[in-house]
């Protein structure tokens, strides 16, 4: 007499032919013939069985099964960790992008009051300054610095940084020891709640399909630095797709060159790791924030800006490609 086990839906198996087995997810409709093992697995790619079990079609909700030669399901673990992986990771974005937005909120309302006793928007950068730091703490990335040596808080610099992701200005506005302001696109300052703390704050909206209106922009921008303010720019004019260097836009040193105040580079790696261009997902990173020597402005005419454009440009250069 054999002695047998009842097996739910679940796991219904059937003793066909021998071999390497992988099992099929329950409610299958198609019956696999132990031959065909390779389909099976393409259907099953967690889990194998042992020898001489399939599934069963779904139409026998319960399958008698002997005991002896009762196969062992086993995780297939380089799967298993991708899949344990790719969860933890939808996890980790959905939680920074929920404290992210909430920040936002607060910290928006708190920069637009503390506007009402500080027109210079000092104490609202403050609050900038918090909120950077919140978005990229929640993403678990951390962030180190070299040449702050260079930095004297008591000058006004016009700031140029690369930019490889929207990070880049979370990781300068929480980490950079320096009131400034930075030059935006103007389509940021049309976003309820963010555009006016950031228009009460004092950042600059540059029109990019204007030139008539960005070259105004600029002009605010160098009345701020000669009022003892510094001004951060991005010479790209969009993040890289690729995270290389882009070549940089015409006019952006005029700012450099009528405000006559030091240009400080700053190089910013790491930021594209945690999130990247059109991909909405946040990773942990390593963020690295290099400031370098400023270069004095004194002497460069406006028909100099090529030149001087091209001396900032490699000075990053040389840093982002070691």
């Amino acid at each position: 007499m054999t002695t047998g086990l009842l097996l739910p839906q679940a796991m219904r198996l059937h003793p066909l032919g021998s071999g390497l087995i992988s099992g099929l997810p329950a409610g299958s409709k198609e019956f696999y013939h132990p031959k065909r093992g390779n389909q099976a697995k393409s259907k099953a790619p967690l889990f194998s069985a042992g020898n001489l079990f399939l599934y069963d079609p779904p139409w026998k909700d319960f399958e008698t099964l002997p005991l002896t030669g009762m196969p062992e399901l086993s995780m297939n673990k380089k799967k298993a960790e991708i899949f344990t992986r790719d969860g933890e990771r939808m996890i980790r974005t959905i939680f920074a992008w929920t404290v992210g937005l909430t920040a936002t909120v607060i910290l928006g309302i708190a920069a637009i009051l503390l506007s009402l006793f500080d027109s210079a928007g000092n104490l609202s950068h403050l609050a900038a300054r918090l909120w950077g730091k919140i978005q990229l703490r929640t993403t678990g990335s951390r962030v180190t610095m070299q040449g702050l040596e260079y930095l004297d808080p008591r000058q006004s610099y016009i700031l140029v940084s690369n930019h490889q992701s929207f990070f880049d200005i979370f990781s300068l506005l929480g980490y950079l020891p320096l009131q400034f302001r930075w030059i935006a696109k103007a389509e940021l300052f049309r976003i309820p709640l963010l555009g006016w703390a950031m228009s009460r704050a004092g950042y600059i909206p540059i029109e990019r399909g204007s030139p008539k209106k960005a070259y105004r922009s600029m002009i605010a921008a160098a009345e701020k630095v000669r009022n003892g303010v510094s001004v951060l720019i991005f010479p790209e004019g969009t993040r890289s797709p690729d995270g290389n260097l882009q070549p940089f836009k015409k006019g952006v040193f005029l700012l450099a060159l009528k405000s006559q105040a030091p240009i400080l580079p700053v190089a910013i790696r790491g930021t594209r790791d945690i999130m990247r261009k059109n991909d909405w997902r946040t990773y942990p990173g390593h963020v690295e924030i290099r400031i370098f020597p400023s270069i004095e402005t004194t002497g460069f005419s406006t028909a100099k800006e090529d030149e001087l454009s091209e001396k900032v440009r490699n000075t990053l250069l040389r840093h982002l490609t070691n």
